[in-house]
């Protein structure tokens, strides 16, 4: 009866080693992870000004992974900026105001970014994901626009830097 019970424990462990991806049977999560560089853009935008670069969706992985860095960012002082994705097509795109102004046709943004809250309890953005065909977008789907929205008062310098990513969610 010992011997059984150490052996069903025995199992349970070993199989609960297999599942956690410890790379002790097989590749670990992080292992089976690919990424890779799609396109970095950046620039300047002034006070009040909104501008848009287009944008290349990379088909090598289930995502496109958007970093975002501008000067000043996530300082007490510093500007805050504000980033869209949308349809590649958009032109008119007008900036939504709390949560109002989402429902634009093609230029509805299709992904917000995440970030951090700053010392003044307002959004520093950070991020990105844009999820690829299967994945969230239509069939076809292989650019699209980032909109950057400039701080009211003050200019910045931004990057926009966009990697391609596959594999399991570790």
């Amino acid at each position: 009866m010992r011997t059984k019970m150490r052996l069903e424990a025995g199992v349970a462990i070993a199989g609960l080693i297999a599942m956690t991806g410890c790379g002790i049977v097989g590749p670990s999560c992080l292992d089976q992870q690919k990424t890779g560089e799609v396109v970095t853009v950046s620039g300047r935008i002034d006070a009040g000004q909104v501008t848009s670069h287009l944008v290349p969706y990379d088909t090598r992985g289930s995502q496109n992974n958007v970093g975002l860095s501008f000067t000043g960012q996530g300082t007490a002082t510093g500007p805050r900026l504000m980033f869209y994705a949308t349809d590649a097509r958009c032109v008119d795109f007008i900036p939504p105001v709390g949560n109002t102004g989402f429902n634009q046709g093609i230029c509805t943004p299709i992904e917000r970014p995440g970030g951090y809250l700053g010392p003044d309890g307002a959004l520093v953005p950070t991020s990105m994901i844009l999820g690829g065909p299967g994945n969230g977008s239509p069939q076809g789907f292989h650019e699209y626009k980032i909109f950057v929205v400039g701080d009211p008062n003050q200019a910045a310098n931004y990057t926009i830097a966009v990697t391609w990513f596959s594999g399991p969610d570790c």
